[in-house]
C-alpha cells in the first residue's frame, strides 16, 4: 500500500528519466531523492507518461517490453501516483498491438476507461486495432 505524504510535487518528464536512465549522474541523485523520500508524493501527468514512452522508444531505442518495464517499474514506487489503470491499460495495449503508438494505446485506453465513449480517429490502422476506436462519421 502506498504511504500518506506531507508534500505534494509535479514531476516534469525528464525527472522520470533521468532516474530510469541513470544516465546523468547527479541528476539521478536529485531524481532519486524526490521518488524515495518518505515526506513526498510524487504526481505525475498523463501526457508525462505518453512523453516518456515517445523518449524511451524514439530517442533511446528501447523496444516496446522494456518501455513498459520502465512505466510499470516507475508506476509501482511508493511516492508516484497516477492514473494507473489507464497507463497500465495502455501498456497492455501497446505490447499487443505492435502497430500503434503508445500515443494512440493511451487514447483508446482514455476512451474506453475514463471517458466512456468511442474514439474518433482519422488514423484507419487505430480504428481497426482497437474496439473503442471507431472511423469518424462521414
Amino acid at each position: 500500500m502506498k504511504r500518506g505524504c506531507e508534500v505534494r510535487v509535479c514531476l516534469d518528464t525528464n525527472v522520470l528519466l533521468r532516474f530510469a536512465l541513470k544516465d546523468v549522474p547527479a541528476e539521478f541523485t536529485r531524481a532519486k531523492a524526490v521518488l524515495e523520500s518518505p515526506d513526498v508524493t510524487c504526481l505525475v501527468a498523463d501526457v508525462a507518461w505518453v512523453e516518456l514512452a515517445y523518449a524511451l522508444q524514439h530517442h533511446y531505442g528501447l523496444e516496446r517490453a522494456a518501455v513498459v518495464d520502465v512505466l510499470e517499474s516507475l508506476m509501482s514506487i511508493d511516492s508516484v501516483r497516477t492514473v494507473g489503470s489507464v497507463v497500465a491499460a495502455a501498456c497492455a495495449l501497446f505490447l499487443g498491438h505492435p502497430q500503434l503508438s503508445f500515443t494512440d494505446c493511451y487514447l483508446a485506453a482514455y476512451a474506453g476507461q475514463v471517458a466512456r465513449a468511442p474514439l474518433y480517429p482519422f488514423d484507419q490502422k487505430l480504428a481497426r486495432q482497437h474496439a473503442t476506436a471507431q472511423p469518424v462519421p462521414g
